[in-house]
């Protein structure tokens, strides 16, 4: 998961000294004690969700997404760039807000979600994203719910461990800051996501004005650089020695490279009794760096259809798991063979691997068969997988 920390140490042969070499065009010194920084102008550039706007201009949602007011987005359906009016600057904590709007429109005004005066707040090593959004709550492709308003919510929770932000006398960016769904966001985009879900990273730019320090006295002194180090004789030579920390204990986590998966065109069964179709499940990779190696099992959750005019039950759908790749000290297992229009591959495994043979990175994938009564109501049906691994 989580490459650990790697340290590097430098010996010069031959009796030679090392030199650390620090050259300084300028030392500037204040008469005062620096302050918050005013923001003065800047950019909020977030997607939101990359596959919820690909699912929006879809061919099931056929829907738009759009920027209002202030904001602009991207080309090809990319990311918003929010402008940003005001915040503060100080030390490892920084505000800004920013004003303009991003729509998401589908099913025909069933599904709608209104984002707007997103505000960033960083502290030390995460930080919030917090907006007014009012959204229509999803159930299914045909009721229409009420819109409900959400202010000041806390939209997504931010991680700043890994983040060094650029900062010179008068901007500081943070880029690329990942982001995932809060509590208290996830009412906005259920049924589609879920608290904790990874949301896109966020990348902040801020304009900074004058610090609040007011009068004082400002000395520029330059200093000379010092002399460039000796340099190794000839016959001698260097070494370099690498080192890596791998961490007590890693983590355990699964990832689906596809964002949807359709079926193919409906045929008539052999016994022409069922429409029946397939699809394949493929880019499914779990991923567990923990040294107990207590093995895990990855199991589904299917939600029903939802159509125009009918709701389809989830097990209508079957499947054929397959490991398509493993580590060489890894033993993973598929799970055992679903027929459609059966139990249902809800809370099936997908595959398992042993105590003791799990640790690695393994690829997954099933073969889907989809089987449906031959008066199905014609439309558009979507459900929502859900694959879970402990």
């Amino acid at each position: 998961m989580n490459l650990t920390d790697a340290t590097r140490r430098r010996r010069l042969a031959g009796g030679l000294a090392a030199t650390l070499v620090m050259i300084a065009s300028s030392v500037v010194a204040s008469g005062h004690t620096a302050h918050a920084s005013d923001v003065v102008g800047g950019t909020i550039s977030w997607g939101v969700k990359e596959s919820f706007r690909n699912y929006i201009v879809g061919p099931i949602a056929t829907g738009t997404v759009s920027a209002g007011g202030a904001a602009t987005q991207q080309g090809g359906n990319g990311v918003f760039v929010f402008p940003v009016g005001g915040g503060s600057h100080e030390g490892t904590t920084t505000s800004a807000t920013s004003s303009g709007s991003a729509h998401f429109v589908g099913h025909h005004g069933i599904l709608e979600v209104n984002i707007s005066d997103v505000r960033v707040s960083v502290a030390g090593g995460s930080g919030t994203i917090v907006a007014d959004v009012t959204a229509r709550p999803f159930t299914d492709t045909v009721t229409k719910n009420d819109i409900v308003t959400y202010d000041d919510v806390v939209l997504a929770n931010l991680n700043l461990a890994g983040v060094t932000p650029a900062v010179t006398a008068n901007s500081v960016t943070y880029t690329n800051v990942p982001a995932v769904l809060s509590p208290q966001g996830g009412p906005v985009f259920a049924p589609f996501y879920a608290s904790g879900d990874a949301l896109d990273t966020v990348t902040i730019t801020l304009s900074l004005g004058s610090n609040g320090g007011g009068g004082g006295t400002t000395t520029t002194t330059t200093v000379a650089p010092p002399p460039p180090p000796p340099s190794v004789p000839a016959g001698q030579s260097d070494q370099v020695e690498l080192v890596v920390v791998v961490p007590n204990d890693g983590g355990l986590a699964i990832s689906i490279s596809a964002d949807q998966i359709a079926f193919g065109s409906l045929a008539l069964s052999g016994d022409a009794g069922h429409l029946v179709a397939g699809a394949q499940l493929a880019g499914v990779t779990v991923t567990d760096n923990r040294l107990t190696d207590p093995g895990w099992n990855v199991t589904a959750h299917l939600t029903n259809f939802t159509g125009t005019a009918q709701t389809l039950s989830g097990n209508v759908v079957g499947w054929t798991p397959k490991v398509v790749e493993s580590g060489a000290n890894q033993t993973v297992q598929p799970g055992p063979q679903v027929a459609p229009g059966g139990a249902g591959i809800g809370g099936a495994t997908l595959a398992s691997a042993t105590a003791g043979a799990g640790r690695g990175t393994a690829k997954l994938g099933a073969d889907l068969q989809l089987q449906v009564p031959t008066d199905v109501t014609p439309g558009a049906y979507t459900a929502v997988l859900t694959l879970t691994v402990i």
